[in-house]
């Protein structure tokens, strides 16, 4: 059997963040909780019989002119409680109680004062002094404001119940003064609240108090917004989640001002869902924003809620120390604030577990999870339960308790089915529990979940987002067992090549995800379906939680009609979300390869390859790499190489030193480079006998160096040109995704673009002379304003032999043909360029990763930046924007880039970015450094390369760049692998006639 290392976290640091933000479900009734079960006139009998939960007792209008109605909830003896419902929200908008019995002054001030008999959770909202209103009947209010900013009314009143003395009870936002009025006045009458009403005074000087007048669509929008973020969050949506956040906090600063402090907490959950979206400048920037303002929030609920948010956060980036302080005294705070036993501290324990069992912490994490599950099961808290039994499971599996693991992740997995369907969450447990079942010895299990798992993500269920290849190592490992004991058959294969399609690097993934958002954007058609696709799917997520909820309040009761109701509206929602899904597949096919990561089949995939080729998938997880090559003629063969992620990185970087010019060229060490060779490809090469094109498609540190270096065979002491390079048998070409293949092979018709070509390059940088201080002004502004310093564009090397360098491209190509150079070289004018009148597109500038630029978490090119921030023109050509464009170019060539940097990082997945976005663009191939490579064998090589494939296009793309690698290989002072193996084909570069 094959072995494999340690689990991967990712699950471990999704729980983190889960149990955080869910803390702040709920927080659209952020100040309100539940009324106090003690009964203020003793003896007395229920207050009515006429109203049953359910009937609305009176419709009346709030300030705002919203209709509101009362809707009774339930009653006791002694008391009645409503809901106020507004029109335009779900969620109630305020609550009312009425008990009958004798009222006087002193009763009003003592139900507005006295510790819990209001609705109002410790913590969950500051008052002023109670204030009569005067008047008759006898009325006292108290001005509040809420834990999330926003006013808050609490009033007590004299009424009456079907003619008979009364208290009335209110409590909500001061625009639901005149619903309150109304109801005391009791009865059926109608009570019309003028302007003169104390009550209204009081409620309108509340509204618009701190020069910000607030309206009742402010406060329910914004709570509405956080329900929406909370929903997206807990069904692992982040992009959605942020989304709704950043609308939630535009209203929240709207209506509070910029500098309100209880911004605080929204940042804190936006700067989460931002950093599990992998948008880390991002997070800190947020973070940043927020942390002014917590000491002002010491006295609120808020305060232990954002000390959660910001030790999960701390744990993601491996601050394990600082996490843990905090997300103790989180669990501190809360305790004293409501209890050991309420609900906010069990997510608060469950932050705290996570970060015990990152740490090692086996007993605390167990203690931690246990008592947090034990307080969700007591409060019938159905998704806090789920996500502690996860937490739960984790932790098991850390203590070698694999069987008891496993049983507590399938009893996870129930809730998570019932709750949340067949969406993200049921995904993470399906891969948990498939990860468990191998640790268990039941390989069958696990072959089940983890299949369950995979056709969940196929089918769009995982938030159109890829899974990482730590997620499917042990199912690769159980597939790679199988197809050791026999050739594999085709229903294995198949398996082997979807599972293979499902795992993208998370690098990538995040900037395909994004790039598929800016084109959606740019596209009026295509917006306006996948707008309709995206509120399809909000609202499943909505109906689908709701269901989930009503179904486990009582498993065993028959159905009833609001449970039907839900069904009914749920099937519904999901035929409209697939009629939707079918539109975008026929009308926007390019969109898929963005915004999807369903796998081309075993079936299509054989048909995609042509007589000649041979399709190479590598996969690198923490444990090894996985290997797929499959044959034209329908050959395969998958196995695994023990090099991990890490080892593969020490070993690419280890022969990436010696390409590079910068202290003249250094020796290739040519058996490293052969030992690699083995490690990654065994016997494969024996099954390419009667192959010439091979299609490459690797992630990881691999994205990183081209194949071509590799040797074929021992080197021994061969000089460079006698060496059996990959690079001199083979055609190749990379793909950044099988799905691409598809894409690329649909467009058989060569450009018609009129103009040759048009070279963009030398842009106006090095100015600064690399300034360090540039970077972190950069950054600043970032943190600060949340925008892009150009000034960190200028900073970078300058690259003045890129004019002359394209000049000869240019030359050697032919025809006509145009500049883009120096201050020319920027986004405005390249946009006003028709870049479809071009056949080949040359950049020659600076590609860089995401993340290595602040505020920006996109691949993309340096162009001449502007004189000021602001506006679309930033100087950085993203990927994002990149897809959006019009080309019409057989090629591109991007020949500035450099996959490793100073510091020994590794960048080749920006290059897939890319190329994608080219791709989507409608660039057939592309034509990219790896390493700066001097001007004449690039100009050669580049060159020979458009010549060759002119003089027969049917020969492929792949096939002349091979001829012009041999031309310069066999001239010995160009053979060193640094200065003709650089550029590499991405894109099909296949022939479209036998090649001899």
């Amino acid at each position: 059997m094959t072995r494999l290392r340690r689990e991967p976290v990712g699950l471990l640091w999704r729980g983190i963040q889960m149990a955080a933000i869910a803390l702040l479900a709920g927080c659209s009734q952020a100040s309100l909780g539940s009324w106090s079960d003690r009964n203020l006139f003793p003896g007395r009998e229920r207050a009515t019989r006429a109203l049953q939960p359910g009937d609305e007792l009176l419709v009346e209008a709030a300030l705002g002119g919203e209709r509101c109605a009362l809707r009774k909830l339930a009653e006791a003896s002694g008391y009645e409680d409503f809901a106020v419902l507004c029109e335009g929200w779900s969620q109630p908008s305020g609550m009312l109680r009425r008990a009958p019995g004798r009222v006087n002054e002193t009763l009003l001030a003592r139900v507005l004062s006295e510790p819990g008999l209001l609705p109002l959770a410790p913590g969950a909202a500051a008052c002023g002094d109670v204030q009569s209103l005067g008047g008759a009947p006898a009325a006292r209010a108290r001005n509040c404001t809420a834990s999330d900013g926003w006013p808050l009314l609490a009033w007590a009143a004299e009424g009456t119940i079907d003619g008979r003395p009364a208290l009335y009870l209110g409590i909500g936002p001061p625009h639901l003064a005149p619903i309150f009025e109304a109801a005391a006045a009791g009865g059926g009458e109608r009570y019309e609240a003028g302007s003169r009403s104390p009550l209204v005074r009081f409620a309108r000087l509340q509204a618009e108090a701190g020069g910000h007048p607030v309206t009742l669509a402010d406060i329910m929008d914004y709570r509405a917004l956080v329900d929406l973020a909370t929903r997206y969050n807990q069904s692992g949506e982040f992009a959605n989640a942020s989304a709704a956040y950043e609308r939630a906090l535009a209203l929240q600063r709207r209506g509070q001002g910029d500098e309100s402090a209880f911004t605080a907490t929204v940042l804190a959950a936006l700067a989460l869902n931002y950093a599990s979206d992998g948008r880390l400048a991002d997070a800190e920037r947020a973070f940043a924003a927020a942390k002014p303002h917590l000491d002002r929030l010491a006295w609120s609920d808020q305060y232990p809620r954002i000390l959660s948010y910001r030790a999960a956060y701390r744990a993601m980036r491996g601050e394990l120390a600082a996490a843990a302080a905090e997300a103790e005294e989180a669990v501190a705070r809360w305790t004293a604030l409501v209890g050991g036993s309420a609900p906010p501290v069990a997510h608060a324990q469950l932050v705290a577990a996570g970060i015990a069992l990152a740490r090692g912490d086996v007993t605390t994490a167990r203690a931690r999870a246990e008592r947090a599950r034990a307080i969700f099961e007591s409060s019938r808290d159905r998704v806090g339960t789920a996500f502690a039994l996860m937490r739960l499971a984790l932790v098991e599996e850390r203590a070698g308790e694999a069987g008891r693991a496993l049983a507590t992740a399938t009893a996870a997995r129930e809730l998570v089915a019932a709750l949340f369907a067949d969406g993200r969450n049921l995904v993470d447990v399906e891969l948990l529990r498939g990860r468990l079942a191998v640790r268990a010895g039941a390989p069958e299990v696990a072959r089940e979940a983890f299949a369950h798992a995979a056709r969940l993500v196929e089918a769009g269920r995982y938030g159109d987002r890829a899974l990482a290849p730590e997620d499917l190592d042990m199912w690769l490992a159980l597939l790679s067992d199988a197809a050791s004991a026999g050739r594999p058959d085709d229903a294995l294969l198949a398996q082997i090549v979807q599972a293979l399609q499902l795992v993208r690097a998370p690098v990538f993934d995040a900037a395909l995800r994004r790039m598929a958002v800016r084109v959606a954007a740019a596209e009026s058609a295509l917006s306006e379906v996948v707008e309709a696709f995206e509120r399809l799917s909000e609202r499943e997520t909505e109906l689908q939680l709701a269901l989930g909820r009503l179904q486990l309040e009582d498993a065993y009761a028959p159905p009833g009609a609001r449970e039907a109701e839900l069904a009914a509206s749920l099937t519904e929602v999901r035929q409209a979300r697939a009629a939707r899904e079918r539109e975008l597949q026929l009308r926007f096919p390019r969109y898929r390869l963005l915004a999807s990561v369903r796998p081309v089949s075993l079936a299509d995939l054989r048909r995609l390859l042509r007589p000649q080729e041979a399709l190479l998938r590598i996969v690198t997880t923490e444990s090894g790499s996985w290997t797929l090559l499959l044959t034209a003629d329908g050959r395969a063969r998958f196995q695994r190489s023990p090099l991990g992620r890490q080892q593969l990185a020490d070993e690419i970087r280890g022969l990436r030193q010696a390409l590079t010019f910068e202290q003249g060229l250094k020796p290739f060490d040519t058996e490293r480079a052969w030992a690699l060779s083995r490690a990654i490809l065994g016997d494969l090469t024996a099954q390419l006998a009667e192959t010439e094109h091979l299609i490459v498609v690797a992630d990881g540190p691999l994205a990183s160096l081209p194949l071509e270096v590799l040797p074929l065979a021992p080197p021994g002491r061969d000089a460079y040109h006698e060496v059996a390079w990959l690079g001199s048998r083979y055609a190749v070409s990379v793909l950044p995704s099988v799905a691409a293949l598809e894409l690329l092979r649909s467009r058989t018709v060569p450009s018609r673009a009129p103009v040759a070509f048009l070279g963009v390059g030398d842009p106006v940088i090095g100015g600064e002379g690399e300034s360090p201080g540039a970077v972190a002004r950069a950054l600043g502004a970032c943190l600060e304003r949340g925008v892009f310093d150009p000034a960190v564009l200028r900073a970078m090397p300058a690259l003045p032999e890129t004019a002359e360098e394209l000049e000869r491209v240019a030359a050697a190509i032919g025809g006509r043909s145009a500049l883009l150079l120096r201050a020319q070289a920027n986004e405005n004018r390249l946009r006003r360029e028709a870049l479809d009148r071009y056949r080949v597109l040359s950049f020659a500038t600076h590609a860089l990763l995401p993340g290595q630029l602040p505020c920006r978490n996109e691949p993309g090119l340096v162009l001449t930046p502007p004189d000021r921030e602001g506006g679309p023109d930033d100087g950085f050509l993203s990927a994002g924007e990149i897809a959006t464009f019009r080309l019409d170019a057989d090629w591109v060539v991007l020949s500035a880039c450099n996959t490793a940097g100073p510091d020994g990082s590794l960048g080749g997945e920006t290059l897939s970015g890319l190329a994608t976005g080219f791709a989507h663009a409608g660039a057939r191939a592309l034509l990219v450094s790896h390493w700066d490579v001097l001007s004449d064998p690039t100009v050669e090589l580049v060159s020979e390369t458009f010549r060759r494939w002119a003089a027969r296009p049917a020969a492929g793309k792949a096939r002349a760049l091979l001829a012009a690698r041999r031309q310069l290989v066999a001239i010995p002072d160009f053979a060193h692998p640094a200065v003709w193996a650089a550029f590499v084909l991405i894109g099909d570069g296949g022939a479209t006639e036998p090649v001899s």
